[in-house]
């Protein structure tokens, strides 16, 4: 029980011996208070707040801290200046913004997740100035209009009198929540009374005085001493303030009135009427409304540009060599807006074979376009009949006529030969057994994942039975799976020695910026590749000339390493 008495008694003098702005009181028994917004009801000053407690942190902040951090920064900030017609205006958001954001507000207050602050400064305003009393109507100086007018200057200009900076700190801290009054008076200096504004902020269930603009003036560099700042003795701060006490005493004598507020909320009908005449909107040009609730003196901004309404006069349809174009017409403003179609183009195909192609020649044909009947005669190509085929100066359009003329390729159907799609381990089998006249394999193979009636099964049972070919282990060949470049290297490697050809050629591929990707079993066939020229490097990502050993290989690519190793055999021959 001793140790029990000693423990709370030691706690006491610690808080006892705590400065004054740090005894801060608990939250509020009500829910809401401290984390419902008071705004001022201007949508675009409400906007521009919201951005900049957006660049603070206020993550397990207490109060204090949380007052503190706003408090700093509108000192840091923000500059005291006499002449505003000195000040740069910083750019707002854009008229769109503000009306989503005022459409949200509104939203936001209807359904209790927000307040505004005129509801609250019309409480305990009600009352007689002394006539001794040093301050200016509390009803304007501490009203919605006053905070709304005062701080759309500050968050545009950061700059302004005692009065704006007052303003801007009420506008920030009751956006975290926090009741903030505009208290004016006098501050009393070395030569006297000088009129003054500050702050009196309800935190927890206690009213402090905040002075923000005398703990500017004291501020050096990043030093801000805080001598006015949360603190709740009203004798101490009556050493250096003069004010009427009428509006402050009812503040402080009805904190729990005031508090009670936040947990029932104050709903009304808003009561619209027209603070600025409305501009009249066109297609182009925006339209205003600015209009004001009687009651809470919120704004609701609308913004609106009609748009144009564009019909369809006229329409031509392209043809093979013409645009189209169809014309629209504003019904409001007669603004026209052409859209132009491209011309089709000509869909040639071949009428007449007039000479036939060779593998190493062009024929010559009469094509009809098939669109618009217009006749010509141009050179014909073995690989003319596919419509996606590489164009005569394309580099893969002689591999594709070479390999289509001798029945190594075939076309994916009987009008595309999809020159970019990937090829299988199956299709290159195919091609190299095609080129030794499609010989019948002694006997089946061996390859668990080869079906004895696959389209592919003679081309993997000969590759296997001459060693062309020797699977992926575990008795499989993975006869669809996509071929890699360096693969590819190692079965026409593999066919140039089955033909009786030297392989002992090599090349060195250190020249190449990939050339540690080269799988150490796929080394010398890619040099030997490279060197008799089957193989040649292909553009990389930065335009730079690699081998890319682990790419796919096109159908395109195929054809052209295809022709080159044929070739070369002929030549040894």
């Amino acid at each position: 029980m001793k140790k029990a008495i000693s423990f709370f008694l030691a706690l006491a003098i610690i808080l006892c011996l705590l400065p004054a702005g740090m005894t801060v009181p608990a939250q509020a028994a009500g829910p809401a208070y401290g984390s419902v917004p008071i705004l001022c009801g201007d949508p675009e000053t409400d906007l521009m707040a919201d951005r900049i407690l957006q660049t603070l942190d206020f993550t397990g902040l207490s109060d204090y801290d949380k007052l503190m951090k706003v408090y700093d920064w509108v000192i840091t900030n923000c500059t005291r200046v006499w002449d505003m017609s000195t000040v740069e205006w910083m750019a707002g958001p854009t008229p769109q913004e503000v009306a989503d954001y005022s459409a949200k507000m509104l939203e936001r207050i209807e359904t209790g997740k927000a307040f505004i602050r005129a509801d609250l400064c019309k409480m305990y305003t009600n009352y007689t100035y002394g006539e001794n009393d040093w301050s200016i109507n509390e009803n304007w100086i501490d009203s919605t209009r006053s905070v709304q007018t005062h701080g759309y200057d500050m968050v545009h200009t950061y700059a302004g009198d005692c009065v704006s900076f007052s303003c801007m700190f009420a506008l920030l801290a009751g956006h975290l929540g926090y009741d903030a009054r505009v208290i004016t008076g006098a501050f009393i200096n070395n030569v006297g009374p000088v009129a003054h504004t500050w702050n009196l902020v309800l935190v927890g269930n206690k009213y402090y005085w905040f002075d923000i603009r005398i703990d500017d003036g004291n501020a050096w560099g990043t030093y801000i001493p805080h001598k006015y700042f949360m603190k709740d003795n009203t004798d101490e701060w009556a050493k250096k303030h003069i004010w009427a006490r009428g509006y402050t005493d009812l503040l402080e004598q009805n904190t729990k009135a005031i508090r009670s507020f936040y947990e029932s909320g104050n709903p009304h009908t808003h009561e619209w009427v027209v603070r600025l005449a409305e501009s009249t909107a066109t297609c182009e040009d925006v339209g205003w409304r600015i209009e004001f609730c009687r009651t809470c003196r919120v704004r609701r901004v609308r913004y609106l540009a009609l748009g144009h309404n564009m019909t369809l006069r006229s329409t031509s349809e392209p043809t093979c060599t013409k645009q189209g174009k169809q014309t629209y017409k504003c019904t409001r403003c007669g603004l026209k807006n052409i859209i132009k179609t491209p011309a089709l183009g000509h869909e040639w195909e071949v009428n007449k074979i007039l000479t036939p192609a060779t593998d190493d020649s062009h024929g010559t044909a009469r094509y009809l376009c098939k669109v618009c009947g217009k006749k010509k005669t141009a050179d014909m190509c073995t690989s003319e009949i596919f419509q996606d085929a590489p164009k005569l100066k394309n580099w893969a359009h002689k591999g594709v006529d070479y390999c289509f003329f001798r029945g190594l390729m075939v076309g994916t159907s009987g009008r595309t030969f999809s020159p970019d799609v990937t090829l299988t381990r199956a299709m290159v089998v195919q091609i190299l057994w095609a080129s030794e006249g499609w010989p019948a394999p002694a006997q089946p193979t061996s390859f668990r994942d080869v079906k004895h009636k696959a389209w592919y099964a003679n081309a993997v049972a000969w590759a296997e039975e001459h060693g062309l070919v020797s699977g992926i282990g575990d008795g499989l060949f993975a006869p669809g799976r996509a071929i890699t470049r360096q693969e590819l290297a190692v079965m026409l490697r593999g066919f140039a020695a089955y033909k009786g050809v030297s392989t002992e050629e090599e090349a060195d591929l250190s020249v190449y910026p990939d050339s540690k990707a080269v799988s150490k079993w796929a080394r010398p066939a890619m040099r030997w590749a490279v060197a008799v020229g089957i193989l040649s490097g292909t553009t990389g990502p930065n335009h730079e000339v690699i081998l890319a050993p682990q790419q796919g290989v096109t159908r395109a690519m195929a054809a052209v390493m295809f022709m080159r190793l044929l070739t070369n055999l002929e030549q040894a021959e």
